[in-house]
Formats: C-alpha cells, sequence, structure tokens
C-alpha cells in the first residue's frame, strides 16, 4: 500500500509499514517543516493514504475541501508505541484497500470511519455526511439501510 508519513509519526512506525511491504514516504526524511496544505498535494499527486496525529488534517479536508486519497488518524499516545503498531496494522488488515477513500480515526479500543467523499457532483466533490463507529470483531456492515444514502449503499466496511 501507498502511504504519506506525516513528520509527527514516528520513524518505528514507518519503519514497522516498511518492514511489512509497505511503500512509505516519509516526510521527516525529505521536506520536515513541509506546511499541511503542501503534505495533503503531496498524498493526492502521488496517489498515498495519509498518516497522521495531526487533528488539523481532519480540518482541511472536511472544512476546507482539501482532497486526499486516504487519511488515517492516529490517536493514540505515541509513547505507547507498542500498541500504535499494534492498532495501526490491525487497521491495515481491517480495511485493506479500503482505507482509501476514507477518513480513519484509531485509537486504543476502536476505529472511527467515514467516507471522504460519497460522490461527484459536477466539478466538486460533495463530502458524506456518514460517520460510522467500528470495533475490530466486527464481521460485515452495510450503510445500505441508512437514511443518507438515498436508496443505495454508500460504502461496504469489509
Amino acid at each position: 500500500m501507498l502511504w504519506l508519513a506525516d513528520e509527527c509519526i514516528a520513524v518505528s512506525l514507518v519503519r514497522e509499514l516498511r518492514g511489512a511491504g509497505h511503500d512509505v514516504l516519509y516526510i521527516a526524511e525529505f521536506a520536515a517543516s513541509l506546511g499541511d496544505v503542501e503534505v495533503i498535494a503531496l498524498a493526492s499527486r502521488e496517489g498515498r493514504l495519509l498518516l497522521t496525529a495531526d487533528k488539523d488534517f481532519g480540518e482541511l479536508v472536511f472544512r476546507r475541501n482539501q482532497v486526499v486519497p486516504g487519511l488515517v488518524l492516529l490517536r493514540i499516545d505515541p509513547d505507547h508505541g507498542p500498541l500504535v503498531r499494534k492498532r495501526l496494522l490491525e487497521a491495515v488488515d481491517h480495511f485493506g484497500e479500503g482505507l482509501f477513500g476514507r477518513y480513519v480515526v484509531i485509537d486504543e479500543v476502536r476505529f472511527r470511519s467515514r467516507p471522504l467523499y460519497c460522490c461527484a457532483g459536477g466539478d466538486s466533490l460533495q463530502f458524506a455526511d456518514v460517520n460510522i463507529d467500528v470495533d475490530i470483531d466486527v464481521a460485515d456492515a452495510s450503510l445500505s439501510g441508512h437514511p443518507r444514502a438515498s436508496g443505495r449503499p454508500v460504502d461496504r466496511l469489509l
């Protein structure tokens, strides 16, 4: 999977992803202090999932309409490195390529996930107004019955 790791991500986590076969560009290695908008632009240009612990990226994506292929936000204390690595790898196993097109928040006990965009409308993207809490042991779920899904599935979790 293609990743762009923000500079706030621990180098040990970047190494873990690389060791698991992921292609990871690490901002701290080649463009330290790059601004958030530029980081999003790079992720979009390269078609990479953006991995960060910085909540400002959610603001840029959902309120300022910045486009990113996928956004993974870590909400676990970085001092708990083994737990951060474990939870990230569980999310990768759980969502797989489905991380693309999603905003996923990873904390100690659950994943929160929502689509970044549900459909194209003219020349702009319309953002989905759906929030899903997902526990790691969820076997299968669908939004086809959700009242805001316009009578069609917006996404499948597995």
